[in-house]
């Protein structure tokens, strides 16, 4: 008989874990997936704005390497500027002429646009090239903003001058920005 109350103190004492062990158990677990919960938050964070930045250095330099190309080569130019471009859709285009073609870069929303000039009036242009598919003559996009400095306002201005023409575009996606800044060396003036 004792030999049977020594085994039930025994089963007794390994019936499993007090409601202290529990509690202390998941306080630890909760501080380790709340840690890591956090760390995954941190690199998710971290990911995003890795992906934004690139993202926004990629349209950069795609443009600048095509519009440095498009104003060396440009034989013109004229800056189109104004409310009422095309409806209103339009902050600022740039009628580019090159060879004996005539281009246009418009700056529409947050997207920059480059074809053709074909149609009769400029508003017919811009229409025209605003509403081809997205495929065909997109340039950039996360575009705020778009500016041309040079020594004056015109190609002859700037020709007679020195040649140089500064380019700025301005890029934003959520919460980063992305400066690009472009000096172009006009080829086809009198001077070179």
């Amino acid at each position: 008989m004792a030999k049977k109350k020594r085994n039930l103190k025994k089963i007794k004492r390994n019936e499993g874990f007090s409601l202290i062990e529990l509690i202390v158990t998941i306080l630890i677990s909760s501080c380790v997936v709340i840690a890591a919960t956090g760390f995954l938050i941190l690199g998710l964070r971290q990911y995003q704005t890795t992906e934004e930045e690139t993202v926004l250095q990629r349209e950069s330099q795609v443009t600048e390497l095509f519009l440095t190309e498009l104003f060396q080569e440009a034989s013109d130019f004229e800056v189109l500027e104004g409310v009422g471009l095309a409806g209103g859709e339009v902050t600022k285009a740039v009628a580019v002429k090159r060879d004996s073609t005539e281009y246009l870069v418009v700056h529409a929303g947050s997207e920059l646009w480059y074809g053709e000039a074909v149609g009769g009036s400029r508003e017919e242009q811009l229409m025209a090239l605003l509403h081809t598919p997205k495929s065909e003559k997109f340039l950039a996009d996360y575009v705020t903003s778009f500016q041309l400095f040079g020594t004056g306002s015109t190609f002859a201005e700037i020709e007679e001058q020195d040649g140089w023409l500064s380019i700025k575009v301005e890029f934003s996606m959520t919460k980063k920005q992305y400066t690009s800044n472009m000096v172009v060396a006009l080829r086809n003036t009198k001077r070179n």
